[in-house]
């Protein structure tokens, strides 16, 4: 296996993506598995993405022909045998994706690609990467990425031959910034260009695209030197998003009806355990989505949509939040209960079942939590292979 590393924001899903894109022109009678942990609120849950695998391989392979009308849906046939249903126990599909790889490969090449292990979900330990197989088939390649954090030591306890994505130099910069600018018709004078792409920080694809984006979006050509200085001032990826996080704040609170608007959403946003629907951010808001809208645009390069949810599209912008709004764990607590409040007044369903318990415990209101969790309801929607783990951490937590 390779494992790709280099600092957040540094490119590494966009590398990957593309690079995927070129191999599957290039081989297309390969078969090149995708998974970008956190690209959907499921992926980020070692099991589904094992169930995930094992299902795009049992789509492939699957002999149509063999099937039979009844209890066969779940069946892998491989040469002209049948093999084993998917499991749905966790460790039946961790014991058993091996033997799928190992029968996918012995079909034709497999390329894994796994992005962004740091964000793997941590219930049974899963940040260990103990769910992931130590060997693969030879005609199997394997390619990883990570940030620093348990999955990069786990890797780095194996032993995997490494490759780090390297800062951008300064030519790739001022390429960049051309070619970014261009986009959207507008250009920098040389002089400015040469003072961005000079700054240590530009080295990082993250820090210069949300310069650029902020600088694109900024009216008043004469005083462009001046606030190109002041966000080279941010010396970090998450000190710049501060600054984006007060023009924000200059340009959606003018109204008195509308002061606090943008620290509401990106507090609720934060506390969220895998995100908020537009509707739940509006019913917070108590107000027309009109005012919610422009807000949304302004911030759709930062936000991913994942499976209706929205959520941060990288840590910067939680860790800016963080620092700019939540500065003690008073006040931290208090945005998990807010939102604990709120799911607990709905009717219940899955979105309730997934937020209510986690809030509670991330605000620590630990005789709440304990009446939460032996609610027979809400109990019996826990109490399932999926969600065991986490019901046995809540009662414990709670009971402690």
């Amino acid at each position: 296996p390779l494992v790709l590393l280099g600092d957040s924001g540094s490119g590494k899903s966009a590398l990957l993506a593309n690079w995927a894109e070129q191999y599957r022109k290039q081989h297309p009678d390969d078969f090149l598995l995708l998974h970008f942990i956190g690209s959907t609120a499921d992926s980020a849950d070692y099991v589904q993405l094992l169930r995930r695998i094992m299902e795009e391989i049992q789509a492939r392979y699957e002999s149509k022909e063999k099937r039979t009308t009844e209890g066969q849906a779940q069946k892998f046939i491989t040469g002209g045998q049948e093999g084993d249903e998917i499991p749905s126990e966790s460790q039946k599909v961790v014991e058993a994706f091996p033997l799928w790889l190992a029968k996918a490969a012995a079909k034709g090449r497999l390329v894994l690609v796994l992005d962004a292990l740091n964000q793997v979900e941590d219930r049974d330990n899963a940040a260990d990467l103990g769910w992931l197989p130590t060997y693969f088939p030879s005609n199997c390649r394997v390619i990883l990425s990570t940030l620093p954090g348990r999955s990069l030591d786990a890797l780095t306890r194996r032993a995997w031959e490494t490759l780090i994505v390297q800062p951008i130099e300064v030519d790739e910069r001022k390429l960049f910034i051309g070619e970014y600018l261009a986009q959207y018709r507008k250009t920098l004078d040389p002089a400015h260009v040469e003072r961005i792409a000079r700054a240590e920080q530009a080295a990082n694809p993250l820090y210069l695209r949300t310069l650029l984006e902020e600088l694109r979006v900024f009216g008043r050509h004469e005083a462009l030197d001046e606030k190109i200085i002041y966000y080279l001032e941010a010396k970090a990826v998450d000190d710049l998003f501060e600054r984006v996080l007060e023009r924000l704040e200059a340009d959606y609170e003018r109204e008195p009806e509308h002061q606090g608007l943008v620290k509401k959403v990106m507090t609720l946003l934060w506390a969220s355990r895998r995100g908020l629907s537009e509707a739940e951010i509006l019913d917070f808001l108590e107000q027309s989505a009109a005012v919610w809208s422009p807000l949304y645009l302004a911030l759709e390069e930062s936000l991913v949509n994942r499976s209706g949810l929205l959520t941060f599209f990288h840590d910067f912008l939680h860790q800016a939040v963080d620092e700019r709004y939540l500065d003690n764990q008073k006040s931290k607590r208090e945005a998990h209960l807010e939102l604990a409040e709120y799911f607990d007044g709905k009717a219940l369903d899955d979105r309730k079942v997934d937020e209510l318990p986690w809030q509670l415990r991330q605000a620590e209101h630990w005789e709440r939590l304990k009446n939460c969790v032996t609610d027979l309801e809400l109990f019996l929607k826990l109490n399932t292979e999926a969600k065991k783990y986490e019901l046995m951490s809540y009662w414990s937590v709670s009971y402690t």
